[in-house]
């Protein structure tokens, strides 16, 4: 049996050594690019404005609150954030404290300048299934400040 060691002047005879060698490499290189890449991010979808179905309160631009509601007949609820409409707040993380507690966090976008306006943005989550009981406590973390909201 030939041993096959990867080297600038060394080559490989044995053809089958080459195979397992190059799956080698591959596996590896696919394995640290899903290790190594940045999670995504919880979100299902980012709405400017508001979801088709939206239930929930309609949102202040003068109050600048953030509220919850429901998306898609009660599969999904959205948090619907005010802020720069060229750099709305990231969805990083989302938590459960099951049966009620949903808590996301988010993030500033990473672009360097934003505009100066303000602009309603939805985030919208899939219900997580170990909420099963109503209503639903959502904690939003936004710039280091817990919001708690009431999602009925």
């Amino acid at each position: 049996m030939q041993v096959c060691l990867w080297g600038f002047a060394q080559l490989c005879h044995d053809e089958g050594m080459k195979a397992v060698f190059t799956a080698c490499v591959v596996l590896a290189g696919t394995l640290c690019l899903v290790a190594c890449s940045p999670s995504a991010p919880p979100v299902g979808q980012v709405v400017k404005g508001l979801p088709e179905g939206w239930e929930g309160p309609e949102p202040d631009l003068l109050a600048a609150e953030t509220t919850v509601g429901w998306a898609d007949g009660g599969t999904s609820f959205g948090v619907v954030t005010i802020g720069s409409s060229s750099c709305p707040v990231v969805a990083r993380s989302l938590t459960t404290e099951p049966p009620d507690e949903i808590t996301i966090t988010f993030e500033a976008a990473a672009h360097e300048e934003c505009t100066a306006d303000s602009a309603v943005t939805t985030h919208v989550f899939d219900l997580p299934s170990e909420i099963v009981e109503s209503p639903i406590t959502i904690v939003a973390e936004i710039a280091g400040q817990e919001i708690e909201l009431r999602l009925r």
